[in-house]
């Protein structure tokens, strides 16, 4: 059943991919995209500009970020058996965010050596920022709830001094920053994507690595304690793999909402099973599938515009999740 189930999720991806590529706001005949990729046929210049550093790097760049929101969310939630766990709570997300808000508003100061690439690393350096003082606060606690309590009082605290940026700012300063915050999978290019794969690759690697230990947490700690499990070397290393996820996944795309809470969800859901050595293949697998699908959705209203990518997330994910704590009565 397991293996029927995981046959036809990967069925759909295959579809979005295909979809994603032959899809767009620029109309190009299917034919000619089948000769852009595989043949050396001459086309036009603008389309064989749009399918190879455009629309092929945006596959790539949903697949890799649908997975590490999937597989984040996942851990998140198993390490605080909370369903509406997600890394958002850990203030990193935020703290890429206010990263992003202090070097946008200082623009007027910094106009005369500011990079294009600076809200990048502003981003990241709020992200790992917020990523260390999680970790040292998991050092000191003994308790997984303290640490998600602390994380969301850290998150009311950056968000306030991110209004308090937003209040003082001008209206073009506040514009590009709510332009950063509904997200965008079109800002990762060929040179941009090798970061976000490695990150990716690390942050799910740890999660495997962790498969075992996160199917004692469910039980409980005390129990995971029984079974010989450390649970703060867990707890770093889940801190560890998500960190260095959402962090790259926010400082290159923006904020991304509802794929982390929602998708975990679905994929427990699907496979009515608690065993993460197949669930993490399965959020990933969805994860994936989801943000391909949501992306093609951003492009169908119209042909001179797309959806910010977060908006169309929130409109699917949060229908979803609503329905989950009724159906379950959280």
């Amino acid at each position: 059943m397991e293996k029927s189930k995981f046959l036809g999720i990967f069925l759909l991806f295959y579809l979005l991919v295909i979809g994603n590529i032959f899809l767009g706001s620029v109309k190009i005949p299917s034919l000619t995209v089948l000769e852009i990729l595989f043949t050396n046929t001459p086309h036009r210049s603008s389309w064989e500009t749009i399918i190879w550093e455009f629309r092929l790097p945006k596959l790539f760049t949903a697949i890799l970020v649908g997975m590490a929101l999937a597989v984040s969310g996942l851990q998140m939630q198993t390490l605080f058996r909370n369903p509406l766990a997600s890394p958002d709570l850990l203030g990193i997300s935020s703290g890429a965010a206010l990263g992003v808000a202090v070097v946008i508003l200082a623009q007027k100061y910094l106009a005369s050596f500011l990079p294009l690439q600076a809200v990048m690393v502003a981003a990241s350096i709020g992200a790992i920022s917020t990523l260390f003082l999680m970790l040292f606060v998991a050092h000191w606690t003994q308790s997984s709830h303290q640490l998600l309590i602390i994380g969301f009082m850290l998150t009311t605290l950056i968000g306030a001094c991110i209004n308090l940026l937003q209040y003082f700012s001008q209206a073009q300063e506040l514009q590009q920053y709510v332009l950063w915050t509904y997200g965008s999978l079109s800002n990762v290019t060929w040179e941009k994507l090798p970061l976000l794969l490695v990150s990716t690759t690390i942050g799910i690697g740890i999660a495997v690595w962790q498969a075992k230990a996160l199917n004692a947490l469910l039980l409980g700690q005390d129990y995971a304690q029984t079974m010989g499990i450390d649970v703060r070397k867990v707890r770093w290393a889940v801190l560890t793999s998500v960190g260095l996820m959402v962090g790259t996944v926010t400082a290159l795309c923006g904020f991304i909402g509802f794929v982390a809470v929602a998708v975990p969800q679905f994929a427990a859901l699907c496979l009515r099973s608690p065993n993460h050595h197949h669930l993490l293949p399965m959020a990933a697998l969805i994860g994936a599938s989801f943000l391909l699908f949501c992306d093609i959705l951003c492009y169908l209203p119209s042909n001179t515009y797309s959806l910010p990518i977060n908006v169309v997330t929130s409109i699917l994910g949060s229908p979803f999740v609503v329905w989950l704590l009724l159906r379950k009565k959280y």
